[in-house]
């Protein structure tokens, strides 16, 4: 990319967090413990008027943009006394097959074949260069940079800019497409520190400054974790036409090829052989940078055929964060048969839910479920199976399971966590 830039009439847009002033701080002492946020109150005399930002793709759609939503108010807040300030910025796209570009990208890093073109890597160049403001990041301290989309930005602000900058991979990069990361990897060796979400998806660490190891969180106070009593979880599943005194399957995630909905639905018709009462929800949302979403979507459909036990839902559905809450809450047996996946919001999500889930044996769903324990792991449609006959034929077996899996999310998993992390992140990027 050029060396010598205008500031864009496009450039980066500043996202508006917290409207309502809603007190997180309040809120988190008094929905999880002030125990909690006790640790982030002993690091804020070491972040004393420092300024962070945070880059990403979109505002909506996806585990990034959801978590931001709250992470960003919760550190203003807490870091106010000592002037510790964090905004959040997304990309403006002029041309939306920049999407298309940057959905090729994540499912390359994530293994699929395939390279990116000059006219696709050109593409790409010019919405950073679109993106670029001469001074505006350079007026933070720290800039954390989220995923591939806005990860060329470090080589625009390079010279001069003022703060330390770590680059976010949310991907499953374990057996990444070498072609694509050669083209990313470029950009994201230059930043101050690269951030995973576990060791196993680390490339060329020896080229990185500094790796370090964080995983997501998940929100247990938004209304998609947050307490609902049984006459709410009913009156979504009414709504929906889904009978809850008949046993029920569900996935919640996007409508992906690495989610393998297609497969769900394959496993569920095997599995209504057993279980002839058996029903399946399959719900997600379309995200705004995922133009494949609606594709997979309409596969999905097509392989459910008629089956009114079958409920496949998305956002255009009505479906929001209390819906996906009461699927996650009222459903006998939870499922993410994902064959490639970063972490995987949704499974910490059904276990905070006291539910056992079934994942896929990959990425960090293998940090989140202990097999056999508080869920299972599992390879194949076979083992998918085993799981879900054990799971209706044990109602006390899957009680058990549960409680079990709450307790590992509380430990690990909460947006607290995280936050903690990336207040660490700043005081030793900038040496304090």
């Amino acid at each position: 990319m050029t060396a010598t830039l205008a500031a864009s009439d496009i450039s980066l847009e500043l996202v508006k967090t917290n409207p309502e002033n809603f007190d997180y701080v309040t809120a988190y002492e008094e929905g999880i413990g002030p125990e909690f946020l006790a640790e982030l109150r002993e690091l804020l005399p070491k972040l004393k008027n420092v300024k962070m930002a945070h880059v990403n793709a979109t505002a909506y759609g996806g585990g990034v943009a959801e978590l931001l939503h709250r992470q960003i108010p919760l550190m203003n807040q807490l870091g106010k006394e000592v002037g510790f300030q964090s905004d959040w910025y997304i990309l403006k796209v002029s041309n939306t097959a920049f999407y298309d570009v940057t959905k090729k990208m994540h499912n390359t890093l994530q293994g699929a074949p395939g390279e990116l073109s000059a006219e696709e890597k050109d593409l790409y160049k010019k919405t950073q260069i679109e993106n670029f403001s001469e001074g505006l990041l350079n007026d933070y301290d720290v800039v954390l940079i989220h995923d591939p989309q806005p990860a060329g930005l470090i080589e625009l602000y390079s010279k001069d800019r003022k703060g330390k900058w770590a680059w976010r991979c949310h991907i499953d990069t374990t057996t990444t497409n070498a072609n694509v990361w050669g083209f990313i990897g470029a950009f994201a060796k230059q930043y101050e520190a690269a951030i995973w979400t576990r060791e196993q998806f680390v490339q060329d660490k020896a080229d990185f400054k500094e790796v370090k190891i964080i995983p997501p969180s998940i929100d247990p106070l938004s209304p998609k974790n947050y307490d609902l009593s049984e006459t709410q979880v009913d009156e979504v599943f009414h709504r929906y036409g889904i009978d809850r005194s008949r046993p029920v399957l569900c996935q919640i995630s996007r409508f992906d090829p690495w989610k393998q909905p297609v497969e769900v639905v394959k496993i569920y018709q095997e599995m209504k052989k057993e279980f002839p009462e058996l029903q399946l929800i399959y719900a997600g949302s379309m995200a705004t940078d995922d133009p494949e979403g609606m594709f997979y979507w309409e596969q999905t459909l097509r392989a459910a055929g008629l089956d009114k036990d079958v409920t496949i839902l998305n956002n255009f559905h009505g479906v929001g964060n209390i819906e996906i809450n009461a699927f996650q809450r009222g459903a006998d047996v939870m499922i993410q048969y994902s064959s490639k996946e970063g972490f995987g919001l949704t499974i910490s999500e059904a276990m905070w839910k006291e539910q056992p889930i079934i994942g896929g044996r990959v990425g960090g769903i293998q940090d989140q479920i202990v097999d056999k324990d508080c869920g299972y792991l599992v390879s194949t449609n076979e083992e998918v199976k085993t799981a879900i006959r054990e799971l209706l034929s044990n109602p006390e077996k899957r009680k058990e399971m549960g409680k079990k899996a709450k307790k590992r999310v509380q430990d690990n998993f909460l947006i607290t966590k995280e936050v903690g992390n990336y207040m660490k992140l700043a005081i030793g990027l900038l040496g304090r």
